[in-house]
């Protein structure tokens, strides 16, 4: 028997595997959303929970529509971990936060600084050291806050459901079922409820609203191929678009007159997603097309106290192409 040849084979086959189990300890996490987040100096945006062993390497990538010029700082647990100044106003930019500071589980969030203003389009993250770990992963889901609680519209198995959580923790999750589909989004009504708009699977179009004590009233909005579909609050009544052969439609819809509006076609616009953002002052429609995000937003003054007329009747289209 070659002993030196034996022993050569098993060192080689020790090091091969030391240097598997290295590969496999340092890989990376990632995910992509399109959170529609208007940010400014009142609010902050909590991205999610990162974890890994020893020093872990943050990048935050993100395409921010600017209001207002300033600063975005990149938070890790409380802590600054990392700012772009944004300075070109009106304009659409894409921007790169990187941070390599913490060990244990740690909150991401973003933060407005210097009288910074701006909607957050698209953020891209991507977290890079030993046993990298997100709690969130890329998916399908909306989210809103109504006073106290914050509701999270999920599908599994085609079935819609809303979880709500109290925001001082004070009390246990509720989970609402809002109804058979997977193509949905969702705002809050600012009283604990949430307007629900989905499509189920015989292309039925639906507007829920789902009131804080777990009542639900419903309005069929009709029968249409969507592919896309998004709400928002519009003064006292819903906001509604939704992409259709790649062309963009809106309508208002009121549940508790159990009506809506003729939906209006965008003219020259195509997309093949929208979305609102929520917190946004004035309504503020997120178009996404060929992989570039364009926004569309309104010049009339806008109040959830106010009458709405026309959603489309007094807007400018701003196009702003990455």
């Amino acid at each position: 028997m070659d002993f030196g040849r034996a022993a050569y084979l098993r060192l080689e086959e020790l090091e091969n595997t030391v240097a598997n189990r290295a590969r496999q300890r340092i890989r990376n996490a990632g995910f992509r959303v399109t959170p529609g987040f208007e940010l400014r100096a009142q609010n902050s945006y909590r991205i999610t929970t990162a974890d890994g062993n020893g020093m872990q390497n943050v990048l935050v990538k993100l395409t921010v529509r600017v209001q207002a010029i300033g600063r975005i700082n990149l938070r890790i647990a409380g802590e600054k971990g990392g700012f772009i100044d944004c300075n070109s106003l009106g304009e659409t930019e894409q921007v790169m936060l990187l941070s390599c500071r913490f060990t244990n589980p740690s909150l991401l969030t973003l933060q407005a600084e210097n009288g910074f203003m701006g909607t957050i389009m698209a953020l891209e993250l991507m977290l890079v050291g030993d046993n990298a770990h997100l709690a969130r992963r890329s998916g399908d889901f909306a989210a809103d806050e109504s006073g106290i609680f914050v509701g999270v519209l999920q599908s599994k198995n085609e079935q819609l459901f809303i979880t709500r959580y109290r925001l001082d923790g004070t009390q246990s999750a509720t989970v609402f079922t809002i109804g058979q589909g997977s193509l949905a989004d969702m705002c809050a009504d600012g009283a604990g409820g949430f307007f629900v708009v989905f499509r189920d699977n015989s292309s039925n179009i639906w507007l829920s609203h789902t009131f804080a004590d777990g009542g639900n009233i419903r309005m069929h909005l009709g029968t249409l191929p969507i592919t896309s579909i998004a709400v928002t609050p519009f003064a006292d009544d819903i906001g509604i678009a939704f992409v259709q052969d790649g062309k963009v439609f809106t309508c208002i819809a009121s549940v508790l007159n159990n009506s809506h509006t003729a939906p209006v076609e965008l003219e020259g616009e195509r997309a093949e997603s929208v979305a609102f953002v929520k917190n946004a002052t004035n309504p503020m429609l997120l178009l996404t097309r060929s992989g570039r995000i364009f926004a569309r937003t309104t010049d009339a003054s806008y109040s959830r106290l106010g009458k709405a007329q026309n959603m489309t009747a007094s807007t400018s289209i701003t196009h702003t192409p990455l």
